[in-house]
């Protein structure tokens, strides 16, 4: 989807945009990578330090940085060095999600990084090391302003039981809590970052549901255990998907009210929490819809951001196109790996109306 700006003025938006919260993005993988086409990354840059899309999120391991503590107390800061120079080139509101972890905190090998788990938590006896890590990170760049602790749930998860291990992330959340705290008063941190994808289908006995199906109660369950026995928050976030039918991959029961899983998740957690809500990955986009009509696809993505209107910060992934994937939906500019890249896309013009809006009301 190689939009370049004359092309993007060029859609009508027939939803109507009305919100007090800010679009931005999650770096992943191969955004903005030095090894790209140099014009397309400039590009992309020029784009971003306007900052029109002022929140810029990064991972510290994996998603485009390597392992940063490959052995107890030994650091390789270079690729998150990188990383964080190019969000305070483009005057970024930065944040972090503190995932994922070195390997020798979840039972691998001292030096050596397996890629293929980099979903697995780290061990009860590291967490206070994966704390120690969290709080170096803080020390080291002062420019942070927010972090996200762990990513997804990754790999908290209780087999005996069969639901998620929330007291296991809970307890690292709260040493993660206190140590970033002992160098840092200025930073914001939130959890618990559920993921809210696996939904039920409809009729379905959950405290959220509607026509699109219903939230399954064990990440509910996650979520309250959280808001009950943490340390300490500024934020709460968490992740969704629009309902999916899972056998055809198609939106249920249609693209738009699909959609509206989200603003079910947004109230519920409001009577949950007084705290500000922070979507950390949200994707209204199934699949199926890069085979859609662009039009369609900016109308469903700016529809669905309408549902989460109460919200403090939504963040969209990936913020670059990457056709090899194929996944342009929702991303913000084309990809900048090939000539040609790094313009905006059709819901860059989505997220700046949103923003704009945003910025008008706390102006």
């Amino acid at each position: 989807m190689a939009v370049k700006p004359l092309a993007t003025l060029c859609i009508v938006l027939n939803t109507l945009i009305s919100a007090s919260f800010e679009i931005g993005v999650t770096h992943t993988h191969h955004d903005l990578a030095p090894w790209g086409n140099a014009d397309s990354v400039a590009r992309a840059k020029l784009l971003l330090s306007q900052r029109v899309i002022r929140h810029q999120n990064q991972h510290i391991m994996g998603f485009g940085a390597m392992n940063p503590e490959p052995a107890p107390g030994y650091y390789n800061w270079s690729s998150l060095d990188e990383r964080i120079a190019v969000m305070v080139e483009t005057n970024a509101t930065i944040v972090i999600t503190l995932c994922c972890a070195p390997d020798w905190m979840k039972g691998g090998k001292v030096n050596q990084t397996d890629w293929s788990k980099i979903a697995v938590a780290p061990l009860p006896e590291h967490y206070q090391d994966f704390a120690e890590l969290a709080a170096k990170v803080a020390r080291r760049y002062p420019q942070i302003q927010y972090f996200q602790v762990w990513n997804e749930l990754k790999g908290f998860w209780n087999k005996g039981k069969n639901r998620w291990a929330y007291e296991n992330y809970t307890d690292m959340y709260n040493l993660v809590h206190t140590a970033i705290r002992t160098v840092r008063s200025d930073v914001e941190i939130g959890g618990p970052y559920v993921p809210f994808g696996n939904l039920l289908p409809p009729g379905t006995p959950s405290p959220v549901a509607g026509p699109w199906g219903a939230v399954n109660p064990n990440s509910l369950a996650a979520m309250r255990y959280w808001l009950a026995n943490h340390v300490g928050a500024d934020f709460v976030c968490l992740d969704g998907h629009a309902a999916t039918n899972t056998t055809t991959g198609l939106p249920l029961p249609d693209p738009m009210t699909a959609t509206h899983v989200f603003s079910a998740l947004n109230d519920w957690l409001r009577t949950q929490t007084s705290l500000p809500i922070w979507w950390s990955e949200i994707y209204p986009l199934p699949a199926v819809a890069e085979s859609w009509p662009i039009h369609q696809q900016v109308d469903v993505f700016t529809y669905a951001m309408n549902q989460v209107r109460n919200a403090s910060v939504v963040l969209t992934w990936p913020a670059e196109s990457d056709p090899e994937e194929q996944w342009t939906r929702g991303t913000m500019w084309n990809d900048t790996l090939v000539m040609d890249g790094g313009y905006p896309t059709p819901f860059y013009t989505v997220a700046k109306q949103f923003n704009n809006a945003t910025n008008q009301v706390f102006s």
